[in-house]
């Protein structure tokens, strides 16, 4: 997944992404193809490797809605 553009907003900013027709999100929530265990410990190492990157980088997330505002499902695939 490419990096198109990032934009100033406030004191933050926007990063706008290439358009993905499916994301982890629908992938978590299909029933009918539960994840493995590989598929588990990938995804989480994605999260946590994201995670330390931000850290290492002094970004700030807002750790409460850590999965659900600023690292979402669709932003662990590439």
């Amino acid at each position: 997944m490419r990096l198109l553009e990032v934009f100033a907003d406030g004191a933050g900013f926007v990063l706008a992404f290439e358009l993905m027709l499916g994301d982890l999100g629908e992938m978590l929530r299909d029933a009918s193809r539960p994840l493995t265990r590989a598929h588990v410990k990938t995804y989480m190492t994605m999260l946590l490797s994201g995670v330390a990157f931000l850290h290492k980088h002094n970004i700030m997330h807002r750790v409460s809605s850590l999965l659900f505002n600023n690292l979402l499902p669709y932003q662990l695939l590439r």
